[in-house]
C-alpha cells in the first residue's frame, strides 16, 4: 500500500477528475458530432485549452465544461471569447456544468449515463454592442458579455440550443427572406424571358410536360425556371465531386448542355436530365437570357450554403411553390414535417444501428409534393443511426444514405415538376456516391381511352383495392408515353428504369394529402367541381363519378378531402406495430364526414399523438412569402390542421390507449425550434402528461429556449377501444390552455369546478338531442322553400331567421329577418318545413371576435334557415313512430326555452361550444345539425319551477340590453350579469361559484379563439 501526503492526495484527486472530465468532454464532442454539429474535444491553440470547440462556417463556438459547483466556468468561457483558431475569431461561448454524480461513474459507464443525464446546466455568452467584430480585432479590450440564463436539460436539449444559436446567428429569417426575394424575382424575370419567346416557352414547357394538368403558362414558366435554377445550385455543388465547372460568367445553351451532359454520364439525372432538355428546346439567345438572369440566384444560394441543409432547402424552395391550388395541395412546412417525422420514427420499434434493419424499411408518401416529409424522415434515421453507432462506439455506415434513397424512401404524386424537384431535395442528402434507383413515381391524373373502354386513372388511388385502373406513371424525361401494359417508369438516378410502380407494404406512412371541400377545388373564379383543374369536362366528371365508386364501399368519403388517402395506406400497411403519420385538417375530428376514418382509427389504430396550433400569427403574403395562419402546418393556408401519429395495434388488443395530445401557443417557424420542440416531446415521460379529467390547473406546460414564451402544453385522453373518438380528442383540441379543456371536461359531465375551487358543484346536463328537436339543415330548406331577405307576409312569406350580422343582431331577443316561400311544386313539402318553427334559435356558427348573440328567443313562431336553427324543447319520451314528443307550449315552456338561451349566451354556455364545435379556422365554431345534436347543454327540464321562474326574471331584465361581441366579455356588464345570476338564481351555486366564474370568463377571452378575426 502506497500512502500519499495530504498535498499528493489533492493532487491526486484533481487528475482523477480531469481525466473524468476530459472523457465527458470526448463522449459529448462525439454526441453532438452525430446532432449534424462539427465538435472537437481537448483541442489545444496556441497557449490556450479549449474544452470542446464546434467549428461553424465562419466562426467556432467554445464550450467550457466543470463539474459542480463551476465556480470559474464563466470566467473560464469568457477568456476563450476572441480567440483566433484556424484564423476565425471565437464567437460565442458557452458554460457548461456537469452534475457531481458523474464524478464517479466508471469509464463503460460513463457513455451511458451522459446520454440519460436531464440535469446538465448551460448557459451561452455572446458579445455586446452593435458591432461584435470590432471587440473581436483587439484583444486588448475588454470583453463584454451578455449571457443568457441557466438552463437546465440533456445533451439533445443543449445540442438543439447550439443549432438554434447558429442559425439565428448565421442564417438570420432576414437571410432567408432576402434569398427567397432575389429567387423570386431571377423566377419572375426568366419566366418574362421565356414568355416573350412562343416558340421556346412552349416547347420547354411541353418538355417538362407543365401543361398536363392545365397550368396556366405564366406559372407553367415559372416552374421551369424553378426547375432550371435548382440544377443550376445543384452543379455548384458537384463541382468538388465530378469534374465540372461552376455555371460561371459565360455559361449558355451550349455550356449548360454540355456540363450536365457531363454529370449525366455519373448519376442525378431527375435534376438535369429535364432541365437540359427545357436549355435544349430554347433558342439559343433565349437561353442565355434565361441562364444570366437566374445566375446571382443560383450563385447566392450556392454561397449561403443553404441547399446543403434540407431544412433551410426547404422554406426557400416551398415560399415559391406556383400553381398549388389547382390541385388543392398545401405543401408540408419544414418546422411540421420535422416535428412529424421525429414523433413518428419514435414509435417504430427499430434498432437503428442495425443498416439491415434500416433497408428492409419501407416508408411512403403517396401524395409527396417537393418531398418535404420524406426528407425530414430520412434525415431523422441518419441522426438516429448515427447516435445508436455512437452509442455502441462503432463508426455509422458510410452508404446509408444511398439505403434511404434506394430501398427506404418511396414517393407518389400527379405533378412532374414536384416529383422532378422531390428527387433533387431527396439526392441533397448524396452527392458522393452513385445512385442506381429510387422510388418516385409519377402517376397519372387522367382519362385514358375512348367510348366504353374509358379508364380514369386518379394518381396514387389506383393503388386502391377498388380500383380498376392498373397503376402506371407517365414517362419522367420524355415525351413518349409508356404503353398501358408495359411497366411503368421510376425515377431513379440513371434515368428511367421499366419498373411496375407498386405500393410496397408500409412500415411508415407519412403524408400530407391533397385537401379539397365537397362543393370541388377553389380557384380565383370560384368553385369548381372535383377535378376542376382538367381541360375536358367530360373527363373530369367521369374521374369524379370513379372517385365516388371507388369510395362508396370504404370508409372514406367523398366530403372529407383526404380521407380516400387514408383509406389507401390502411389497405397497405405491414401490420402491427406499423405507423401513420399524417397532417390532416382539424375537422378530421369532429366533421360527420369523417367519421368512417375515426371509427377506423379507435378499431385498429394506437392514437400516440396529436399536435395542434393556437398560434395566432397571420403571415401577410409578400413577393417572397406565401400568406399563411400558424394554425396550419402547410404553406399557403389559413386552415387548421393537425398533426397525427398512429400506431397500428394488434386485434388482441381490446384496453383502452392513453393518447397525448399537444396544444401549441408557439408553432414552430423555423426548423431549429421544430427539432428542439421534438426533442422536449421525446423526452416527455407519462407521469408528467396530466389527463383531461384532472383537476383545472393540473398542466404540464412545454419549457422553450429564452427567447419565446413556451411552446403550449401537453395532456392526455383515454380512448376506447370502438366508437367515434372524435368526440374525446376534438375537446381536447379546442383551446391552448390546459385548464379551459379540463374545466369544459368536468362541466359536460355535470360538474362546475372551476380555478383554484376545492369544491364542485353538480349541475344537470344532457345533449341537445335529448332535450330538443332541431329544425332541418339549410340545405334541405332551401331544396323546398325559397328564402327571401325581406319578409313579407302579404305575399304569403313565412317569418325566418336566414342570416346574421353582428350589428343588427345586439340583443337577445329574436325578430325575423326574412320570409320563406314554397318552391313551385312543392307546397306541401314546404308547408311541412313550418311545423319546425319556433321560439328559441341558437346560431349555427360563432364569429366570436365579433358576434354577439349565441343564441335568441322570441314571442313569434319563426323558422331559422341557414345562420339559424330552431329549437322546440321535447318532453324526453316518444311517440308509437319513434318521434320525440314535443313540450306542450305553455308559460313554463317558454321559462324553460329562456333559461336555456341563457345557458347558450353564458360563459359555460359558450366554452362548451367552443370545445364540441367544428373549428377549421381561429376565430369561428360551426355547428352542423349533426354536432349540434351532440352539445352537451344544461337540462332546463331538470329545473324546479322556482328556478324557471328565476329564470323568466332574468331574461325579462337581460333581453333587450345591448350586447358587446365576446371578444370583449370581460368588460361587458352585461355578460357579468348573466353569468353571475344565472349560477346564483337559476342554478342555485353559491357565491364562490359567482367569483370563480369570472375568473374562467377572463381566461376565455384571452383564448386566441375568441379575439382573432378570420
Amino acid at each position: 500500500m502506497v500512502f500519499h501526503s495530504p498535498a499528493q492526495g489533492q493532487n491526486h484527486q484533481m487528475r482523477s477528475s480531469r481525466s473524468v472530465e476530459t472523457t465527458l468532454n470526448v463522449k459529448l464532442a462525439a454526441i453532438l458530432r452525430g446532432e449534424r454539429l462539427d465538435a472537437e474535444a481537448e483541442r489545444r491553440v496556441r497557449k490556450a485549452q479549449f474544452d470542446i470547440l464546434l467549428s461553424r462556417d465562419d466562426d467556432f463556438v467554445a464550450i467550457e465544461a466543470e463539474f459542480e459547483p463551476a465556480r470559474t466556468v464563466r470566467a473560464d468561457a469568457e477568456s476563450r471569447m476572441g480567440r483566433q483558431v484556424d484564423g476565425k475569431p471565437v464567437t460565442l461561448v458557452t458554460a457548461l456544468v456537469y452534475p457531481e454524480r458523474l464524478r464517479n461513474v466508471s469509464d463503460a459507464e460513463i457513455d451511458r449515463e451522459l446520454q440519460d443525464c436531464r440535469d446538465l446546466r448551460f448557459a451561452f455568452g455572446e458579445l455586446t454592442g452593435r458591432d461584435s467584430k470590432l471587440s473581436l480585432m483587439d484583444r486588448n479590450q475588454p470583453v463584454s458579455l451578455r449571457w443568457t440564463p441557466w438552463e437546465t436539460g440533456s445533451v439533445w436539449t443543449l445540442a438543439a440550443h447550439l443549432w438554434t444559436r447558429w442559425t439565428q446567428s448565421q442564417r438570420s429569417e432576414d437571410e432567408l427572406a432576402r434569398l427567397a426575394q432575389i429567387l423570386d424575382e431571377r423566377i419572375v424575370e426568366a419566366a418574362e424571358i421565356l414568355q416573350v419567346s412562343p416558340g421556346s416557352s412552349g416547347r420547354v414547357v411541353k418538355a417538362l410536360e407543365l401543361d398536363a394538368l392545365g397550368l396556366e403558362k405564366r406559372a407553367a414558366l415559372r416552374a421551369a425556371a424553378l426547375i432550371l435554377c435548382n440544377a443550376m445550385v445543384f452543379q455548384r455543388l458537384l463541382s468538388d465531386v465530378v469534374e465540372v465547372l461552376p455555371p460561371g460568367g459565360e455559361f449558355g445553351q451550349r455550356q449548360a448542355a454540355q456540363q450536365w451532359e457531363k454529370i449525366l454520364r455519373t448519376n442525378w439525372r431527375p435534376i438535369f436530365e429535364p432541365a437540359r432538355q427545357a436549355v435544349l428546346d430554347m433558342d439559343p439567345k433565349t437561353a442565355q437570357n434565361v441562364l444570366d438572369a437566374l445566375r446571382p440566384a443560383a450563385d447566392a444560394l450556392s454561397q449561403s450554403n443553404i441547399p446543403v441543409r434540407h431544412d433551410l432547402a426547404g422554406r426557400v424552395f416551398h415560399r415559391l411553390l406556383i400553381g398549388g391550388k389547382y390541385l388543392s395541395p398545401n405543401y408540408t412546412t419544414v418546422p411540421a414535417a420535422i416535428l412529424l417525422a421525429t414523433l413518428a420514427l419514435d414509435c417504430l420499434n427499430l434498432d437503428w444501428s442495425d443498416e439491415k434493419a434500416i433497408r428492409a424499411l419501407n416508408i411512403v408518401d403517396p401524395a409527396c409534393g417537393t418531398g418535404t416529409l420524406l426528407a425530414a424522415a430520412g434525415q431523422d434515421i441518419r441522426r438516429r443511426h448515427i447516435r445508436a453507432r455512437l452509442d455502441a462506439a462503432d463508426k455509422p455506415s458510410a452508404v446509408l444514405n444511398r439505403t434511404l434513397l434506394e430501398d427506404v424512401l418511396h414517393g407518389y404524386d400527379v405533378v412532374h415538376a414536384v416529383v422532378h424537384l422531390a428527387a433533387a431535395t431527396l439526392a441533397m442528402m448524396e452527392v458522393k456516391r452513385k445512385i442506381r434507383r429510387t422510388h418516385l413515381y409519377p402517376m397519372p391524373l387522367k382519362v385514358e381511352g375512348r367510348g366504353k373502354n374509358q379508364t380514369a386513372h386518379l394518381g396514387s388511388l389506383d393503388f386502391l383495392s377498388t380500383s380498376k385502373a392498373q397503376p402506371w406513371p407517365l414517362a419522367l424525361f420524355s415525351g413518349e408515353q409508356p404503353a398501358r401494359k408495359k411497366a411503368a417508369r421510376s425515377v431513379s438516378g440513371d434515368g428511367e428504369k421499366e419498373r411496375l410502380a407498386e405500393l410496397p407494404p408500409v412500415d411508415l406512412a407519412i403524408l400530407n394529402p391533397p385537401f379539397f371541400k365537397s362543393q370541388g377545388i377553389a380557384d380565383s373564379r370560384g368553385w369548381k367541381p372535383f377535378f376542376g383543374m382538367m381541360t375536358n369536362p367530360k373527363d373530369a366528371e367521369l374521374m369524379r363519378k370513379e372517385l365516388q365508386r371507388r369510395l362508396q364501399p370504404l370508409p372514406a368519403s367523398m366530403k372529407a378531402g383526404g380521407s380516400a388517402f387514408i383509406q389507401l395506406v390502411e389497405e397497405n400497411l405491414r401490420g402491427d406495430g406499423s405507423v401513420l403519420a399524417c397532417v390532416l385538417p382539424t375537422a378530421v375530428w369532429t366533421g360527420s364526414s369523417w367519421a368512417g376514418v375515426r371509427r377506423l382509427w379507435a378499431e385498429r389504430y394506437a392514437i400516440e399523438w396529436v399536435v395542434v396550433s393556437h398560434d395566432d400569427r397571420n403571415r401577410t403574403k409578400t413577393a417572397s412569402t406565401p400568406g399563411r395562419r400558424f394554425i396550419s402546418m402547410s404553406e399557403s393556408t389559413r386552415i387548421g390542421e393537425t398533426l397525427i401519429v398512429a400506431r397500428r395495434k394488434p386485434d388482441c388488443q381490446k384496453n383502452s390507449h392513453r393518447t397525448r395530445i399537444v396544444n401549441l401557443a408557439h408553432n414552430p417557424d423555423h426548423p431549429i425550434e421544430a427539432a428542439h420542440l421534438a426533442r422536449q416531446l421525446s423526452e416527455l415521460q407519462a407521469e408528467d402528461i396530466p389527463g383531461l379529467e384532472d383537476a383545472p390547473g393540473v398542466v404540464c406546460s412545454l419549457r422553450a429556449d429564452s427567447e419565446h414564451a413556451p411552446w403550449g402544453q401537453v395532456l392526455s385522453v383515454a380512448l376506447p377501444r370502438e366508437g367515434d373518438i372524435g368526440g374525446i380528442v376534438g375537446p381536447a383540441i379546442a383551446l391552448r390552455a390546459t385548464g379551459l379543456l379540463q374545466t369544459a371536461w368536468r362541466i359536460g359531465r355535470g360538474e362546475l369546478r372551476l380555478f383554484g375551487m376545492e369544491e364542485s358543484f353538480p349541475i344537470p346536463i344532457c345533449t341537445l338531442a335529448e332535450l330538443a328537436e332541431t329544425s332541418p339543415p339549410a340545405l334541405a330548406i332551401k331544396g323546398r322553400a325559397a328564402p327571401c331577405e325581406m319578409h313579407n307576409e302579404v305575399n304569403g312569406q313565412a317569418p325566418a331567421l336566414w342570416h346574421h350580422r353582428a350589428d343588427e343582431t345586439t340583443t337577445l331577443t329574436a325578430r325575423p329577418n326574412a320570409g320563406i316561400s314554397a318552391k313551385v311544386g312543392r307546397e306541401d313539402e314546404a308547408n311541412a318545413l313550418l311545423r319546425f318553427a319556433g321560439h328559441l334559435h341558437i346560431a349555427t356558427e360563432l364569429r366570436l371576435p365579433s358576434q354577439r348573440a349565441a343564441a335568441l328567443w322570441g314571442r313569434r313562431n319563426i323558422l331559422g334557415v341557414r345562420s339559424w336553427n330552431t329549437l322546440r324543447l321535447t318532453t324526453g319520451k316518444t311517440n308509437k313512430a319513434g318521434r320525440p314528443i314535443l313540450m306542450p307550449r305553455s308559460g313554463q315552456t317558454s321559462l324553460r326555452e329562456k333559461a336555456l338561451a341563457l345557458w347558450l349566451n353564458s360563459t359555460p354556455g359558450i366554452l362548451l361550444r367552443i370545445v364540441h364545435g367544428n373549428r377549421s379556422y381561429l376565430g369561428r365554431v360551426g355547428l352542423p345539425v349533426e354536432v349540434l345534436r351532440k352539445l352537451p347543454v344544461l337540462n332546463v327540464r331538470a329545473l324546479s319551477a322556482a328556478r324557471c321562474k328565476a329564470a323568466g326574471r332574468l331574461w325579462d331584465d337581460v333581453a333587450k340590453r345591448e350586447l358587446r361581441p365576446y371578444a370583449q366579455a370581460e368588460e361587458d356588464p352585461l355578460r357579468q350579469e348573466i353569468d353571475r345570476r344565472l349560477l346564483r338564481e337559476v342554478l342555485g351555486l353559491p357565491q364562490s361559484a359567482a367569483q370563480g366564474i369570472a375568473d374562467l370568463r377572463a381566461r376565455l377571452v384571452a383564448e386566441p379563439m375568441t379575439q382573432v378575426r378570420f
